[in-house]
Order: structure tokens, then sequence, then C-alpha cells
């Protein structure tokens, strides 16, 4: 192994060890001399904590190296475990950890929490934090006031933040700071996760009312933002050239009303998952590709206004999920079919990908009456691709599985005549369902409806297909005509 190793140079033996897991480069070290310290650089460029003791002594061991093994440290994830009793900890294991991110001149990734807590034990992790230059990853968990200010001097301009937000403290009262941080400056995409005020707070003032929109500054490279359980605020105003947004639990005052914060109809957005209530008060601008979340409203006012907000978003693709409580031939859903013949009239708009995602208690019965229930509503559709994903509570038996999948697919196929590419799987009914989350993409053959068939492709064909039609060259044309597969 000696010889053989030292034909090869450091630079590709830092590239193949790069491209293998901590526990196969840590044993790699131990096989040549040769080796031994590029991949001992490897190993400790990465390091993961979850318990306060182990923190502890991975401070002590970097820092207390002359050759600075804090220097080739380029990732550091602490989860909260390790850090959750912050206040009652020795205050030593915070003076050790403000000396490794001073001595961390390399790091690329952090994640961090109770970072406001960490400030007020220990202030120099602020100015640590601040000397920071190449951060391209930042996740800052139970932010408050001290973090913004420290925020707003850091010297790192990373691509992606995750802000998370403490129970006291409101996204949309901090906006204005937030539209000036220093560390949003040249990044890409956002998380930023609120507290969500409680329905008392909101009757008993308007947070809106104070925010003045000519204090707002603007974040012009920033083009993905994630927002969950924090008030709605007005986006456009701080990201111009957003393309991406996804809304979960977002919060608006009874009496607020979004019309004046809206985003303008003139400016299309390439990616939207939002809920049925935040789409209607959202926008009216065309959006390519739209995920909707499924509340627990569905009465027919809901549905109508949720009809009327899609006529002016008019997606390309449409995602759309029904949830445990749905059953095929239940009131609440019968409503639903009117509303699918509405949006899928070629006439009203550029729909061509649905996927739809059902819940199945019994997969192959009720796998069946989605179909009885769904196929009437799609049959004069322009739809050239569906992806149709049933929820169980458990694996079925592969084969059984297989032949009701191509069953479903061959349906489709029949009553939908523009259908060129359709997927059917299987995600887990809960978190912890015992089910492994598969699916299988069918290509249409034949040009009548009783010659038509489906034959199975490979998952790699499929998702070509999807991020095609997802694009904006698909968005212009609206046909798969010329479509070609790369590396078949």
């Amino acid at each position: 192994m000696q010889s053989q190793a030292s034909r090869l140079n450091e630079d590709v033996w830092s590239i193949i060890l790069s491209l293998v897991q901590l526990d196969d480069a840590r044993s790699l070290s131990l096989t040549s001399r040769a080796i031994h310290p590029i991949a001992r650089c490897i190993v400790l460029s990465h390091v993961e904590t979850s318990r306060s003791g182990h923190l502890a002594k991975i401070c002590a061991f970097m820092s207390g190296d002359p050759r600075s093994r804090a220097s080739w440290l380029r990732e550091l994830h602490i989860h909260y475990e390790a850090l959750a009793r912050a206040l009652a900890l020795p205050k030593l294991l915070f003076e050790q950890l403000a000396g490794l991110l001073a001595e961390t001149r390399n790091l690329r990734v952090l994640v961090l929490p109770l970072v406001d807590r960490l400030l007020e034990v220990e202030p120099r992790i602020g100015d640590a934090l601040v000397s920071l230059e190449g951060l391209q990853i930042v996740t800052l968990t139970h932010v408050e006031s001290r973090t913004l200010d420290v925020a707003s001097r850091m010297q790192s301009r990373p691509r992606t933040v995750t802000l998370a937000f403490g129970f006291d403290t409101s996204v949309v009262k901090n906006l204005v700071a937030l539209s000036h941080l220093a560390l949003f400056r040249s990044a890409h995409t956002l998380h930023l996760k609120g507290y969500k005020p409680q329905m008392s707070e909101i009757l008993g003032q308007d947070p809106f009312i104070q925010l003045v929109l000519g204090q707002l500054g603007q974040l012009p490279t920033v083009r993905e933002v994630h927002l969950s359980d924090c008030e709605a605020c007005p986006l456009f105003y701080v990201f111009p050239n957003l393309q991406r947004l996804e809304m979960l639990g977002i919060c608006q005052p009874l009496e607020f009303s979004l019309r004046n914060w809206m985003w303008p109809a003139s400016v299309p957005l390439a990616d939207v998952a939002i809920s049925f209530e935040d789409l209607i008060h959202f926008t009216r601008a065309p959006i390519r590709r739209l995920l909707l979340h499924r509340t627990h409203d569905s009465s027919n006012p809901i549905v109508g206004r949720l009809a009327d907000a899609l006529q002016f978003a008019r997606p390309v693709c449409l995602s759309f999920d029904f949830s445990y409580k749905d059953h095929p031939h239940s009131p609440s859903n019968l409503r639903w079919i009117d509303f699918f013949r509405m949006i899928l009239r070629p006439s009203v708009g550029r729909l061509r990908c649905l996927e739809l995602t059902f819940d199945c208690r019994q997969p192959e019965d009720d796998q069946s009456l989605w179909m009885d229930w769904l196929l009437p509503a799609v049959t004069q559709s322009s739809l050239l691709c569906m992806r149709l994903n049933f929820k169980v509570g458990k694996t079925p038996e592969p084969s059984s599985w297989q032949r009701s999948m191509q069953n479903t697919a061959r349906r489709v196929a029949e009553n939908v005549p523009l259908a060129q590419f359709i997927c059917t799987g299987i995600k887990p009914g809960w978190p912890r369902a015992n089910v492994r989350e598969t699916c299988t993409w069918w290509r249409v053959r034949g040009e009548n409806a009783s010659q038509r068939c489906v034959e199975s492709m490979s998952n790699e064909a499929g998702e070509q297909v999807e991020r095609y039609m997802r694009s904006a060259a698909f968005e212009q044309k609206l046909s798969l005509d010329g479509f070609v597969f790369t590396g078949a």
C-alpha cells in the first residue's frame, strides 16, 4: 500500500478522501504514512456534536494543537442538546467555544443554537462570529436582539442563511433590521423561522401599522425564501428578485389587509409553496410551479376564491395534497370535482403537469376509488404529465402493488388523451410509518384511447421530464415537442 499510495500526489488523495465517508477516511488514515496527514485533515474538517461534554473535548482538542487543528475545520454543527442547559454549564465551555470559533479561519458551514444566550454568557463568541470571513452556509437559532446586532456586523457573505427566532421575537417587528443585515447581502437562499404570535397579541395590536415601508432596505441577490410560523410581510419590498417562495404557518391579523403589500401581478414567480388562504391574499402574479397546502377550511367560499386565484396564477405545474380526513366520496370532496374541472379547462389556463397526493388506508381499494373520483374531472384537460402519490400505513406486497400501479397508469393513459408521462408512487402515511417511499415512471404509447398503453421507464428519465416541465423553456412553449432525454 505504501508504494502505491506514494504514486499519487497530495491533491489527488485530497479529492479521493473528500468523496468517502468520514469513518472510511479515518480507517484509510491508518493504512499509509502518505495518506495519514491528508486523511486526518479530512476527518477533522467536519465536527458534529449533540452533547456538552463532547463539545468541551472538541474545543480543547481542536484548539490545543500548535499546528492549529482548528484551521482544518470546514463544517461545525452544534445541536441544541449540546447547549440545552447553556446558562447552567461552566463558563469555561463558552470561553473554549469562543476560542475555537476565533481560530477556525477556514470555516464554511456553521450551525449554532441558542445564540442569544451564548452571547449573553460569553460576548467573545460574538466577536469571533463577526471575524469569520468565509462562511457559505449559516444556521443560527433562538435569535433575538443580540444575535441581530452581531449579524449586522459579520464579515462573511454566505449563500444560504437560516435564522430561527426566539419565542418573543417577531420577524415583522425586526423586518427593517433584517432588510439591512450585512449577513444577507450576498445571500441566495434565506430560511426565516419566526415566533408565531398568539391571537390575543394579534387582536391587541396590529404590528404592521408601525412598519414604515420607506425604512426597508432591499436584498436583490436573494432568489429563494422560506418563511415558517411568522406574520405576513411585504416580500416584494425586500426581495424584488425573488423566484422561489415557501410559506408555512403564516399568521395574518384579522383586521389587516394585504392589498397594498401583495406581490405585484406584473412580476412572475417560478416556484411557490403556499396554503389556500395565503395564496388568495398573496398575489395575482403568474406562478410557474405551485404547491398548495391543504388547510382545514375547505368550505365552498374558500374553494371558489381559490379557483379565482388560480385563474390569475395560471400555474404550469400544480401540486395538491388531500388530507387523512378526506375520502373520495365525502361531502367535502364533492366540491373539488367542479374545482378541478374549472382549472383544467384548456381555455382557462396553461396547466400541463398535475401532481396529487392521496391518503389511502387500504392502498388498493382506496387507490381505485380515488381514480374513479378523479378521472372524470381530468378527461378534457391539456395535461401532458400526471404524478399520483398514495400515502399508506404499511408497505404493500411488491408484486400486487406494481400491478396496481400499472393499472392506475393505464387508466390515466386511456382517460387523459394528451398525457405522455405518468408517475405513480407510495409515500409513508405518517412520519414513523414503516414505509419505503418509491415511485415508477411510465411512458404512454399509442394514439387512440383503445390503443394507448404504458411502459415503465427509469426514474432518472422521469426526473428529466419533471425538471424540464418546471423550466422557463417549457413555460414558453407548453409542449414536449422536441424534448430529448440526455444520457440515454
